[in-house]
This record gives C-alpha cells, structure tokens and sequence, in this order.
C-alpha cells in the first residue's frame, strides 16, 4: 500500500469541518465548473466541447467510447490525461474529477492502483463514492480483513439503526492533512452516489465481507440494510436466501413487502422468486396484479419468460429440491448447453449428475472446469465430487478440501466434504465440516 502524504488544501470556508458533516446531502449541484487558469486561447478551445458544457468534453467522450468498447487501457490512458491537465498551473484536480478517474481504474480492474490512488489522497472517508471503490478493491483483492477494519460509521447513513450498530464509528481527532470536498463537490459526489445506488453497493460488499469472515449477524444487518436501499439488488437478496439469514417465511414476507407492486422490475424480480416455491399459493402473492394480469392478458409474455436463464434455474433448482433429478438435470443440461458454462445453475447441475451416477459427464465437466476456471472453487469441489461419487474417497477429501480453503464459506463443499469423511467413518471431522454449513439465526 502507498504511504499517505500531505496534500496542499484548497480554500475553504473558515470553519471547523467534520467528514460527519460533508456526509449529509447539500440541497442544490454547483452551477459552474469553469477554471479560472490563465491559458493561450487556442489551449481552451482545444480542451472545450461544442457546447462549452465541459472543458474536458472532447477527451470524456473518448473515455466513454473506449469503455463501452471495453477497450479499458486505451480508456485509461486518456484518463490518465485527463487527469494531468487538472494539474496545470499548480492547481489540484478536484474531488468530482478524482472520481471520474476512480471510476476508469476500476472498470479497467485496476484495482491495487485504485487503492494506492485513494491511500495516497486520503479519500477513503472523504465520501461514500470513494469508499465504496475502495472497499471494492479490497474486495476483489480478498482482503476481507481490512475491509472489517475501516471506519466507515460517518460515510453510511445512519438512519437505519439496525445496520449502524454494526459498523465501526470514526472519530476525527485532528484536522485533516488533505483537503476536504467543497459544498458544490459534496453536491455533485452525491448526485454521482444517488445515480450509482453507491449506498447499498456499499452495504452490499460489507455484508459479503461479514459473510466470509463468518460474522453471520453482522452480515445479516448489512445485506438486510442494502435491499432497503436498493429493493432491485437480486444478489443480495440472493445472500440472505442461499446463508439462510432469514427463515423462509421471513424472507417470503421480505420480498412481498419490498417494492412497488405496480413496477415491472419488483413485479419480474417477484416472479424469480416465485419460481423456487413449494408454497403454491405464493407466486401470485409475490406477482401482485400488475405482473399476474400481464402474464394473463398476453401468453407471449409468459412464453419469453420460460426462456430466461436465472428463472429456468431456479425452477431446476426447485425440482431438485421436490426430488424430480431428472427434470432438474433436463433443464440445467438444456442451460449449459445454450449458455456455456453458466455459474448460477453449475452447482445444481453437478448435484444431479452426482444423484443420477452419470460419472463420464461429471468426470468431463471437471476438466472443462479446471481448465477454464482453476482459481474457482467450483471447479476442484466438481473434481472431489466424481472421486466421491466413484468411490476415491481419498482423492476426495484432497479436492474438497482444497475447494474449502478457497472459500471458507461454500457450503456444498462443506456438505460434500463432511460426506466424504462420513463415508471414511470420521465421524468427529464430519461433523466439524457440518457445523459449518449456513444455518439459520
């Protein structure tokens, strides 16, 4: 990590500032970005858009183009420009400007550059914008430790009691080295904030941080946090379901209460949800009218719908769980063979070959696995599973293992692991592999 350094401060109001302070949102956007620099006029109108609207107008869109291309280091390299000019004439690049910049690193997965970048300017509690890039490079770098170690009471709103309580508290002891956003800058950060959903993206990374140190409550107060936040965020509802953060009645309440009923996108995300039921009378409770009479009036809405891929797994998924192997292997096939290598229906789809003893397709699909996927832990936990499934139980374990060191918190291989030992009549290590497994609060 790169050391911190002392950077000049801008001018600011003669007062004394607090992060707490910059947290809350102004009530209006800065109406004028133009530099006051003294350059040679052919320079400005180089650096002007059409419009005037930007100085760095030409070079933005560049950037955009380049990233929706995902041609990320030519998108970075004009970033890196961008950023220089903000230097001219000894000025700094502002806060806004800075985010921009967080923002090309991260979609180019430049992830320790990112961290070195916020560490060096002290923009981690600057704003939620930059602790959400930050946390998400820490992340991304499984550094989930250090994710638990930030301060980051003062950049989470604190209105929702049950997730603040878990979050660690910052106290400013001393003025800080760096400069602090402006008030136009504070505005102008949480419009770019508000537009990203950056709150409960927030959340979201803090909860899956909780999850993989094993702090189920914790975890629990922040996933339930980010949904609150953002009712569309599917994966962390996903999180609450598949760790069993809630019992399943509480989180068919929970999806039945969050949202509009009269929006297609909490009407559609109801409708996936619905899928894995045992209850039959809960897919129309969770569709309320807007979506049910959709579907009614025009059967080719239906039809289209069948065809998605998570909603085709989650039915899979609920005839596995009904004791249907057949019909669940029939779709997930149907799935890897349209789609590839598709995550979300892999786990069940391996649980069915196991069950059915078709050994030559899972011995195949752990080679196309390991080949294409060696840092997942899927791929080895598909290895243990045709040694068990064949009776290699030493073989197993090994692979299983392996699988669980990758990621602490894979059930299916803990349940699979604690079989393999079973199978061998060590009974105490089973059991340890088992006690494990997400459970209920």
């Amino acid at each position: 990590m790169v050391g911190r350094s002392t950077v000049k401060q801008r001018p600011t109001p003669a007062r004394e500032s607090t992060i707490k302070d910059l947290a809350q949102t102004p009530t209006s956007l800065p109406t004028s970005s133009t530099s006051a620099m003294s350059t040679s006029v052919d320079t400005s109108q180089a650096l002007a858009t059409n419009d005037g609207s930007s100085e760095f107008g030409e070079i933005d869109n560049l950037i955009q183009r380049y990233l929706a291309s995902t041609q990320y280091k030519t998108a970075l390299f004009w970033a890196d420009k961008r950023l220089a000019l903000c230097r001219r004439n000894g000025s700094q690049p502002s806060f806004v400007d800075m985010a921009r910049f967080i923002k090309v690193l991260a979609a180019a997965g430049e992830w320790t550059r990112l961290m070195a970048y916020c560490d060096r300017h002290e923009l981690i509690m600057k704003h939620m914008l930059f602790s959400y890039f930050y946390v998400n490079g820490l992340y991304r770098k499984k550094l989930f430790m250090d994710i638990l170690k930030l301060k980051l009471g003062t950049v989470v709103d604190r209105s929702h009691d049950l997730i603040f309580s878990v979050m660690p508290h910052m106290v400013q002891l001393s003025k800080p080295k760096s400069s602090i956003p402006s008030s136009e800058e504070v505005a102008a950060l949480d419009k770019m904030s508000e537009d990203m959903q950056i709150e409960a993206g927030l959340l979201l990374l803090l909860g899956k941080a909780y999850l993989m140190t094993q702090n189920r409550r914790a975890a629990f107060s922040c996933l339930q946090g980010a949904v609150c936040k953002d009712d569309s965020c599917i994966e962390a509802f996903e999180l609450i379901q598949k760790y069993r953060l809630y019992s399943k009645q509480r989180f068919e309440e929970l999806i039945e209460r969050s949202g509009d009923k009269n929006s297609m996108v909490v009407a559609l995300r109801n409708y996936y949800f619905s899928q894995g039921s045992k209850n039959a009378s809960l897919p129309m409770l969770l569709l309320g009218t807007f979506l049910s009479d959709f579907l009614n009036s025009d059967s080719s809405v239906n039809e289209a719908l069948t065809t998605d891929l998570s909603i085709l797994t989650a039915r899979a998924a609920h005839l596995y769980q009904t004791g249907d192997l057949q019909g669940a292997y029939n779709i997930t096939n149907e799935i890897l063979d349209e789609a590839g290598m598709f995550q979300d229906c892999l786990l069940i789809h391996i649980a069915t070959l196991v069950q059915l003893r078709k050994f030559e397709s899972l011995f195949i699909l752990a080679h196309q696995l390991v080949d294409s996927q060696p840092d997942n832990e899927v791929s080895w936990y598909t290895v243990g599973c045709y040694y068990y499934s064949i009776g290699q139980l030493g073989a197993a374990k090994n692979f299983l293992n392996k699988c669980t060191s990758m990621n602490c918190t894979f059930g299916e291989g803990w349940l699979a692991f604690g079989h393999a030992l079973t199978a061998e009549s060590e009974h105490e290590q089973a059991m340890n592999c088992y006690l494990r497994l997400p459970c209920k609060i």
